[in-house]
């Protein structure tokens, strides 16, 4: 699907809660996060800031195309002032009417038929939880391990990068995890001698963590190759991964 048609489910899924609720349950529900989380409030403002940005970057794209900002109004400007953090905490009654006029879901029909011809990825929901469940083993065995604080440091970096990544998948797609394996490749070939020499260093339960951590980037390399016909994640990442962890934790 496009971005705009993406946008389009978002703000058919917003339009269609029921009344007397909390935004942040609202907005829980619309990006599929877990309600229950400890971070909820957190992850739901994450979620709203990657919303407003892409809500932005489609408009952008259109004017980029020639259309008339007249045609993208009133559901562009009212779904992005409904996604303001400020209205995390208030109730969607008293924000429902502003946005459920049929003339705002018009705006992003217009919109998602305008960009017709473009595809921009999406993650499929089976591969979005391989790569959380791979998350869960690697954040475990970084837990119980007694690695050095610059290779913890640097785990946790890419661990955040990618959960970050899922968060917002549902409202940019295939994007945010793409940046997130070039955040890591970048990382790998900065501080390549200080990585290596920390992995010569540490104790032998410093394997399990590097094995695990290989598994959550070559998941996340595989979806994205199959999210992308230009560059192959799996070779290039995979490559760095080979070459740099895994004659470590043979």
């Amino acid at each position: 699907m496009n971005q705009a048609q993406r946008l389009l489910n978002l703000f058919v899924s917003l339009t269609g809660r029921g009344a007397d609720q909390p935004m942040t349950q609202v907005w829980s529900a619309v990006f599929e996060l877990n309600p229950q989380s400890q971070s909820i409030e957190d992850d739901v403002m994450v979620c709203l800031l990657a919303l407003r940005s892409e809500i932005d970057s489609v408009s952008n794209k259109l004017i980029s195309h020639d259309v008339n900002t007249e045609l993208m109004e009133p559901g562009f400007s009212r779904f992005k002032a409904t996604a303001s953090p400020q209205y995390i905490n208030q109730n969607w009654d008293g924000l429902r009417g502003n946005i459920q006029a049929p003339e705002c879901r018009l705006s992003f029909l217009w919109a998602a038929w305008a960009l017709r011809e473009e595809d921009d990825d999406d993650i499929q929901a089976q591969d979005k939880a391989a790569i959380e469940d791979a998350l869960i083993v690697l954040e475990k065995a970084l837990a119980e391990s007694n690695i050095s604080p610059y290779l913890k440091s640097f785990v946790q970096r890419q661990v955040t990068a990618i959960r970050n990544a899922l968060r917002i998948a549902k409202v940019q797609g295939a994007e945010p995890l793409r940046e997130a394996m070039r955040k890591f490749a970048g990382d790998l070939k900065v501080e390549d001698t200080k990585f290596k020499a920390a992995i010569s260093e540490s104790p032998e339960e410093a394997k399990i963590t590097l094995k695990a951590m290989a598994e959550v980037i070559e998941k996340a390399a595989k979806i994205c190759d199959g999210a992308n016909k230009v560059w192959s994640f799996t070779q290039s990442i995979g490559g760095l991964v080979s070459d740099l962890m895994l004659p470590y934790v043979k």
